[in-house]
């Protein structure tokens, strides 16, 4: 089984705006999460990526109910579907233990934050999938703030979210404006748009230097 990383580079950055529109606070921004994607479509026929059509993917959500894992399902399944993917859902990390889908799945979408993994779980999923080269996608607290209680995860994924900086309890420090920075170096961005601008929680994400960033922000003006 082979994939290809390039298109599931692309498929995490749909996911993320996905799980943008989805968080309540951005509940009206669902349309232009939409036209952000409209605008990448170009750039990613130009990079004549492989088709899904045929492809098994496996969508695995729940946990922390503040970031609307079912319907974080429902659209990501929706996108894949669109895309000629025959998408699974499950609401059950024992999927992950079930031999027949995890040896025939091409991509795992995970969003499940907060929650705990069991040992035959995680080394189903890494055995069984991962290293048999499965793709691996998510998004947010879904991807990077899950399964804290085990480091082979955090290994695998390569980010791991720590806290949101300033007082919750005053607004103007918990919640900012600012501009995200996208990098134009890698072809999948090229020629993607250059910022946007985001209204969300300061976010305190640990990556090690091994992670090539397409995005970030360190001020509230574009560059």
């Amino acid at each position: 089984m082979s994939s290809s990383f390039k298109y599931f580079q692309i498929t995490f950055i749909f996911l993320a705006l996905l799980v943008f529109a989805c968080t309540p606070q951005n509940s009206s921004k669902v349309e232009l999460t939409a036209s952000i994607q409209r605008a990448e479509l170009p750039s990613l026929q130009q990079a004549e990526l492989p088709s899904l059509d045929g492809k098994n993917v496996l969508i695995v959500y729940g946990g922390w109910p503040g970031h609307k894992p079912e319907l974080y399902a429902e659209k990501a399944t929706k996108l894949l579907s669109d895309q000629g993917a025959i998408v699974t859902v499950s609401e059950s990390l024992d999927i992950f233990t079930d031999a027949t889908t995890m040896s025939n799945v091409d991509l795992i979408v995970i969003c499940h934050t907060m929650s705990k993994i069991e040992k035959a779980q995680i080394n189903a999923l890494l055995e069984k999938a991962v290293k048999n080269g499965a793709g691996l996608a998510g998004a947010h607290g879904g991807f990077c703030d899950t399964f804290r209680n085990n480091r082979e995860y955090q290994y695998m994924v390569g980010a791991q979210f720590v806290a949101h900086p300033g007082d919750e309890n005053v607004v103007p420090s918990y919640f900012v404006e600012f501009r995200v920075n996208i990098k134009g170096d890698h072809p999948i961005t090229r020629n993607s748009i250059i910022c946007m601008w985001i209204p969300t929680l300061k976010y305190w994400l640990l990556l090690p230097s091994l992670v090539r960033l397409m995005s970030g922000s360190t001020g509230r003006l574009c560059r």
